[in-house]
């Protein structure tokens, strides 16, 4: 009986398999045989329900209570390790009251505004001029990037 993982349960669990997946998929794309257009909608489209099946707290509550069926700290299944760990630890430096810790942060706020003021303006430079007091010549910032497609499911 088909239920809605039946295509995940398709999917490569292994790094070899993984590999194995990838390179077929490569070929197919650079043979011809399969437009590379059709392909970025489906990534798209499993990166979008990765996403969802990630974020969501139900799922991972099961998923963590599950894990913790397991004694160890590490442990194998489906081919893959699982290592219980603490993540997402924050700190509050806030009610610390601590003045030179309050002191460096003003500073590194100021010097980060002031960077950020400075990089707006050389990002508007389109040719090289001369700083008004001290004569320095201020070239603009090399812009670099590559051309690419996004993509939105409808």
């Amino acid at each position: 009986m088909e239920n809605a993982l039946s295509t995940i349960n398709l999917m490569p669990t292994t790094s070899q398999e993984v590999s194995k997946m990838f390179t077929m998929i490569k070929n197919e794309i650079l043979s011809g045989n399969e437009n590379p257009l059709k392909l970025e909608v489906q990534l798209k489209a499993m990166e979008e329900l990765i996403k969802k099946l990630r974020s969501d707290n139900e799922i991972k509550d099961q998923m963590i209570n599950e894990g913790m069926k397991y004694p160890e700290s590490s442990f194998e299944v489906f081919g893959a390790k699982f290592t219980k760990t603490t993540v997402g630890v924050k700190y509050d430096f806030s009610e610390c009251n601590y003045s030179e810790y309050k002191e460096s942060l003003s500073n590194f706020e100021k010097a980060k505004a002031d960077l950020k003021e400075k990089e707006d303006f050389l990002k508007g430079l389109k040719i090289p001029m001369a700083h008004p007091e001290s004569g320095e010549l201020i070239n603009p910032p090399i812009k670099t990037g590559k051309e690419s497609l996004s993509v939105k499911l409808l």
